[in-house]
Formats: C-alpha cells, structure tokens, sequence
C-alpha cells in the first residue's frame, strides 16, 4: 500500500478544506490539498462572477499549486508564477497536476513585471497573497496590464488587524498578539522551539516580517485607483478552528439530515470542544456581528473575498 497523499492505491485526500486544516503542515503533498480543498470552498462564489470554462487565468503567488489545479480541471487554461517556485515546491506542484491529469504552465516570476503580452488574461487569482506583497499598487497595475478589458481579479486575503491577522496563529493562539512589537513576535517564534511538520517557528518569524498590514480600507484605495470595480465583496466574521468546524457540522446536519440529528449534534459539544475552547468559541460568536459594521470589521472580521473587474477602456 503507498503511503503518499498521491498513491494511486491508498489516498489520505480529503474533500473539505475544514478537514484538511488540522493536517495542512503535516507535508507539502498536505499543504497542495489543502489549498485544492480551500478553491473548491471559494468557487461557488467567484463562479456567480467569472467563467473558467476554456478561459486563459493566471494564479498570482500560486504556492504549491492547489488551487490552480482545480482551476484547470474546470477547463481553464492556466499559467501560475510565484516569486519562490524553488524545486522541492515546483516538484509538489507540478506532481499534483499531474496526479490530477491537468497541464499548468507554472513559472518563477515577480508579479511586478510579469512576462505576458497585455491584455492575454481574462481572469486572474491572487489567493492570501495579497497581505505578502511589498508594493501592492504595482502588483495590481501590473494585473491590471495583462488582464482583458472586463477580465476579473479573484482575491482573498486575511485582515491585518484582525484576531488572526498575523499568520502566527499556528504557534500562537491568543487573539490580536500579533499586534506586539514585532521584534517580540520574531523573538518568541525563533525561540519557542516550534514546529509542526514542514512548518517551523523561524518560517514563521520569516512570513510574519512579509506582512504589509493590509485592511480593506488600503484595498479599496489601491483598487479605487487604479480604476477597478469592485463586483463583490463579503467579510468572514473571526472564529477559532473547533468553532469552524463545529458550525459546519450543523450546517451539513441542517441540509441533509433530520431535526432530531440537527439538535443531536448541535448537543455534542464535548466532540468538538474543551472547555477553553468553548470559550473562545462563545467570545467570537458574541462578536460576529461587528465583521459587518465599517471599520470594526478591521479588526473583528478574519478576512476578505473579492472581485474586481477591469474598465472596459
């Protein structure tokens, strides 16, 4: 029997990208399904809005490769770059696509000066890439220049200031700590003597200091400037992990299940929760609704899904 998450005779992929969380740091054949499984949780929503069907779409900052795997097997037509397609990500990624029977054309560039004609896209993706990148109003321009006139730009990326904003929550859970002096942030994660799979605290240290503080307040400007239209765009209210999937466990009950499992399983808290965690749970229920309320939702909401769409001329 292989062992690998791309065996052909036993398989640990899983379809939800909930359940793929826990285990995301485990390996990088983890990590490309995680982000497999987080496309296909986006994809009823940036499919009201834009065709994949035999559409040329460009991944911007595409990681391993998840998430423009799925693209491709929508039947689109995919070219994705990133600025640290080093061999061992390049070898996960292009093993994925091959694993799930579809060509991408993956290729180390810097997003400022892509090496495509103008106008070649009609759609481009930036998924928690966004919140990495140093001159953002030169990302976005630069897509701007290759993207069709009407062509979209599907993006998510994490609030700032938001509980979790700080992308060190796999190590640290407190809510907001991210706000310290980052020089007690770096200190913290280079000296705990974290590590989790793959993922350790110096790498953790490392994408911390890539942050540029992004609030949707900057991405609306920078949108807002270079002409963009701002099609859709909803807020994720925060929440810890044990509530994510506690929630979706009711929502699953709630679709296909009877009443009497509905509240059977809404009473099964001690499966998902310790009693810290139920907790935290309760406190970022009670806060959900300032997600929605302008400029609370900085700091209460989790993070943005978006998309804009080029002017016509």
């Amino acid at each position: 029997m292989q062992n690998s998450i791309f065996g052909q005779k036993k398989t640990i992929m899983v379809k939800d990208w909930i359940e793929a969380v826990p285990d995301r740091w485990r390996s990088r054949e983890h990590y490309v399904n995680f982000q497999y499984n987080f496309a296909r949780e986006l994809f009823p929503f940036y499919s009201k809005y834009a065709n994949f069907k035999d559409k040329k779409i460009l991944e911007v900052g595409c990681g391993m490769g998840g998430f423009s795997v799925f693209l491709a097997q929508k039947g689109a037509e995919v070219a994705a770059v990133d600025f640290e397609l080093y061999d061992k990500v390049l070898k996960t990624a292009r093993k994925f696509a091959e694993r799930k029977n579809v060509r991408i054309d993956f290729r180390l560039a810097d997003a400022q000066r892509l090496d495509f004609p103008d106008g070649f896209f009609d759609v481009i993706v930036m998924n928690s890439v966004v919140e990495h990148l140093e001159e953002p109003l030169k990302v976005f321009g630069e897509c701007k220049r290759v993207l069709k006139p009407e062509g979209k730009i599907l993006i998510n990326f994490p609030l700032f200031y938001g509980p979790f904003g700080g992308h060190i929550d796999d190590f640290i859970k407190i809510p907001w700590y991210h706000l310290l002096p980052s020089t007690i942030i770096k200190k913290k994660l280079r000296r705990g003597n974290f590590k989790r799979g793959i993922l350790t605290g110096e790498h953790v240290a490392e994408v911390f200091g890539t942050l540029n503080k992004m609030t949707l307040m900057e991405f609306r400007k920078i949108t807002g400037e270079l002409g963009f239209k701002i099609v859709a765009l909803k807020v994720s209210p925060s929440m810890n992990d044990e509530g994510v999937r506690y929630l979706r466990s009711l929502q699953e009950k709630f679709f296909f299940r009877s009443i009497d499992e509905i509240i059977k399983q809404a009473l099964s808290l001690s499966y998902y929760f310790t009693p810290r965690s139920f907790l935290s749970f309760l406190i970022f229920l009670g806060f959900a609704p300032l997600a929605y309320v302008p400029l609370a939702n900085e700091f209460f909401a989790s993070a943005v899904t978006a998309v804009i769409e080029k002017p016509k001329s």
